[in-house]
């Protein structure tokens, strides 16, 4: 059993990891390609990046990857409410192929429609992980009141649109936002890893432990009737 447990650690330690290497790949991908091809004279928020075909397929396919990977990473987890984590670690990887799929300039309400659910999803499956775990819960907080201002962001920039007006806020503070909230993401994966680490290992001392009392004192049973025969 501690062997077991050991390895599904280091299985889910492997999985973090790579899920923080494809978030960390998608912004490269997405801000030095446009970066290269003269694109990023101001910056952008990342939805007025993702606006071009190249970029949108390269950042699809590891977009994709990414879904893969949150899914794999639920399943190595033990937590309970597996199936909610699951549906949530689908919502937030088909959230973000969406988001590349879906051009803003083509389909700006669909897109921010599939931009909502991936970073909601995001945001509810690392407290569900909080919730379960113990751990890291002023991280889910602090990624939920970012969501939040990001949110009320946006519908500043709705409202002013419907107005005839250009968005209230700049598309480099909104990009500044959406950033913070992928690498809270990231980070507040990577901190529930870490502790669950933590967990593990003392669950398994202390089955390890009691399993040894049970086998002491199935011994010492067996010979004290052998002594009153």
């Amino acid at each position: 059993t501690k062997a077991a447990l050991c390895e599904l650690s280091a299985m889910e330690h492997v999985l973090t990891f790579l899920v923080l290497c494809t978030q960390a790949s998608f912004l490269a991908a997405a801000y030095g390609h446009a970066g290269r091809c003269g694109d990023l004279a101001h910056f952008k928020h990342i939805s007025a990046v993702l606006d071009d075909s190249r970029r949108s397929r390269l950042c699809g396919f590891i977009g994709v990857l990414s879904l893969w990977l949150l899914v794999l990473l639920e399943l190595t987890r033990e937590l309970p409410m597996l199936w909610c984590r699951l549906a949530l670690a689908v919502a937030t990887g088909i959230g973000i192929v969406l988001t590349c799929a879906v051009r803003e300039s083509h389909y700006a309400i669909a897109h921010r429609i599939v931009a909502a659910l991936a970073f909601g999803s995001g945001t509810l499956l690392v407290w569900v992980i909080a919730a379960m775990s113990g751990a890291g819960t002023r991280g889910a907080m602090a990624l939920g009141t970012g969501l939040f201002l990001t949110g009320a962001a946006q519908a500043c920039n709705l409202l002013g649109e419907c107005c005839g007006r250009h968005g209230l806020l700049p598309s480099h503070a909104l990009g500044t936002l959406e950033i913070l909230l992928v690498l809270g993401f990231g980070l507040c994966i990577g901190n529930s890893a870490s502790s669950e680490v933590v967990e593990v290992s003392g669950n398994a001392s202390f089955a390890f432990r009691l399993a040894w009392r049970g086998g002491v004192a199935e011994e010492w049973q067996a010979r004290s009737v052998v002594s009153l025969e």
